[in-house]
């Protein structure tokens, strides 16, 4: 189902601060939006079910930006990795949650902010995992927001009026620049 996704505020200027979307639609429904304006919105019921749509999304909006095949394996890694914790942590008391993604498209690069509304959890808080140990011995845990944080040239999060917020940049070349296309 399609739908004009005009609930989220600063449109015009891609890389400002992010503003919290008016819902026009219910929790569990799916919605996305045509490419408008620079960007594609992706909502959808937090369940694991629903991680290669997830996925098919990202790969459909990045296509339509024309992003190169080393940025979309990256921003597509940091991406499942997001909304997998987001399935697993945030809404682990709750039956129903939704998540919403939208991608946004600067000159140069690719912003994908990613909105639940369950339990806040900062990626700033994870430890940074020990890499020189032998896997046997390492501690379980932070591994995937490690590579977002090393595949993504920006992450960040706000949690704001029962609202968490990732937002993660990928400066990327288009297919056009990129010696090897998509």
């Amino acid at each position: 189902m399609y739908d004009k996704a005009g609930d989220f505020p600063g449109q015009q200027a891609p890389m400002e601060q992010p503003q919290q979307p008016q819902r026009k639609h219910s929790p569990g429904e799916m919605v996305e939006a045509e490419p408008s304006d620079g960007y594609y919105e992706l909502s959808l019921a937090s369940k694991i079910d629903n991680i290669p749509v997830i996925i098919a999304f990202i790969v459909e909006a990045a296509g339509f930006f024309r992003l190169d095949k080393h940025s979309l394996f990256d921003v597509r890694v940091s991406v499942e990795e997001a909304c997998t914790n987001i399935i697993n942590y945030s809404y682990e008391d709750s039956e129903e949650g939704n998540i919403d993604i939208l991608i946004e498209k600067g000159k140069c690069d690719f912003v994908v902010l990613i909105r639940n509304y369950g339990k806040p959890f900062d990626p700033d808080t994870v430890d940074t995992p020990d890499m020189s140990s032998p896997l046997e011995d390492r501690k379980i845990g932070g591994l995937g927001i490690y590579f977002m944080k090393q595949f993504m040239d920006k992450v960040s999060y706000e949690y704001k009026d029962g609202v968490g917020t990732l937002t993660m940049v990928k400066k990327y070349s288009t297919v056009k620049d990129s010696p090897n296309g998509i």
